[in-house]
């Protein structure tokens, strides 16, 4: 199984769990996902004690209503009756 997929998938758990995520640039996330995300530009060290520093400075309202919208976009537009709609849309079209 490739790499990417996997970690695609723990991201989508990552997501339903409803707290931030700091997730870097895979190649396989789509789109629609970012904005649900909080996005490494780089990988160091550095960056990633900038943007856990970020998450941490946000108020506990803040990191929990952008959790929320992540869980929330995760349980209704990528739950198995959307993916199944979606799946039925390619074969019919």
């Amino acid at each position: 199984m490739n790499n990417n997929f996997k970690a695609v998938v723990k991201l989508f758990e990552y997501m339903a769990s409803g707290n931030p995520v700091i997730s870097c640039y895979l190649e396989g996330i789509p789109e629609e996902y970012h904005k649900y995300l909080i996005k490494l530009n780089t990988v160091s060290a550095e960056t990633i004690a900038d943007t856990v520093l970020l998450v941490s400075n946000m108020s506990d309202q803040q990191r929990k209503q952008f959790g929320e919208e992540a869980k929330q976009f995760i349980l209704q537009a990528k739950n198995k009756y959307a993916q199944s709609k979606k799946l039925l849309g390619f074969i019919v079209d």
